[in-house]
């Protein structure tokens, strides 16, 4: 999801609690999933006039850890870095949050063959990275490659080609992605942000791409990128290739993006609660107490609940274990008060999974 989506159409940016239900991603999305946020009067990030937005301002943004200490889409898992990368990195396709559809973005068109082995993408001729170097069909090539050669390095890389044969150049802007078995996956995972990079960033070692040797196309440039520390972000002023689910077909408002990590939910509350940031995420859902203290600053939580799986218990069905036999596992499953649990845990209403 990209940060910058959002704010190309709201009015009014200020004072944001991310709330988690699951798991998170920016809140302030375009593609990729947001949990929650909150607002409250206007901040340094931005604002609007007759109801038109104002460029300019800085985004702040904390998020609770970075896990995975690296900033390279290609390997991250954790969405909080996911959420980062979708501003730097662009992908071949998109995917509407609404109806699930697989919408053009640095792509025009494609077909799929029947068998689901063969992917052809007719690419846009307008795009460059960063760097400047042209978005073509070798750049795909060269992405996909670099993505399967990461192997084991990139998870859901990994998951994504499975099956991965091929890339082939049919013509400066076509280009053919082949598998040896067929995968049905593919054309919705060329919307993730296991995005397109410059042929310049697959030169680096995968430790330095982490590091943040990364080059995208992006509406966003990374500045810097200082692993469990800090991220900057700066705008391109010559962005003009979002996916086709976005309105403004420009570059975004913002003039940029402050990422820091703060790992005590207290302190992350109160650099909310005090202005010195505009959005706080927490990987954990906000306490009551701290639901208390963030209303009473006048902001307001949204909050959004991304689908999947948010806690896995592996019973032992060995053959002579009770939890073998399916019926016993479903009579557990019956007693258990998952609503109350939930009330305890957290709150009134946490919806239980």
């Amino acid at each position: 999801m990209s940060t910058s989506h959002r704010y190309r159409t709201r009015r009014r940016l200020a004072a944001t609690a991310v709330s988690v239900l699951a798991a998170v991603s920016l809140a302030a999305c375009g593609s990729g999933g947001s949990s929650s946020s909150a607002t409250s009067g206007t901040s340094a990030a931005g604002g609007a006039q007759d109801g038109k937005p104002v460029p300019g301002g800085r985004l702040k943004i904390a998020f609770w850890s970075d896990f995975q200490s690296c900033i390279d889409p290609n390997q991250v898992y954790w969405i909080e870095s996911r959420s980062i990368d979708r501003n730097l990195a662009d992908s071949l396709t998109d995917q509407d949050p609404k109806t699930g559809k697989i919408v053009p973005w640095l792509a025009t068109s494609w077909t799929v063959s029947p068998d689901v082995t063969s992917y052809t993408f007719n690419l846009r001729k307008d795009v460059t990275f960063s760097d400047g170097t042209k978005l073509d069909a070798t750049a795909v090539k060269t992405a996909y490659d670099g993505l399967h050669d990461l192997g084991a390095k990139s998870t859901l890389g990994l998951t994504y080609l499975a099956g991965y044969k091929s890339t082939t150049v049919v013509d400066p802007y076509t280009v053919k992605v082949d598998f040896a078995t067929p995968n049905a996956a593919f054309l919705q995972a060329s919307s993730t942000t296991t995005a397109i990079l410059s042929p310049a960033t697959y030169k680096e070692t995968p430790e330095a791409r982490c590091a943040g040797k990364i080059v995208g196309s992006g509406e966003f440039t990374l500045d810097s990128y200082s692993a469990g520390k800090s991220a900057k972000l700066t705008k391109r002023t010559d962005y003009a290739w979002p996916s086709s689910l976005i309105t403004n077909k420009g570059a975004v408002y913002l003039d940029g993006i402050d990422v820091s990590y703060i790992a005590e939910d207290n302190v992350r509350v109160g650099s909310l609660t005090n202005g010195t940031i505009d959005i706080a995420w927490p990987r954990q859902p906000i306490t009551s107490a701290d639901q208390e203290v963030i209303k009473a600053s006048g902001t307001t939580i949204q909050t959004r609940a991304l689908p999947g799986i948010i806690g896995l218990l592996v019973p032992n069905v060995t053959a002579g274990r009770p939890l073998s036999d399916l019926q016993v596992r479903k009579a557990l499953y019956k007693a258990l008060d998952l609503n109350s649990y939930a009330k305890t845990v957290y709150w009134d209403g946490y919806p239980a999974a």
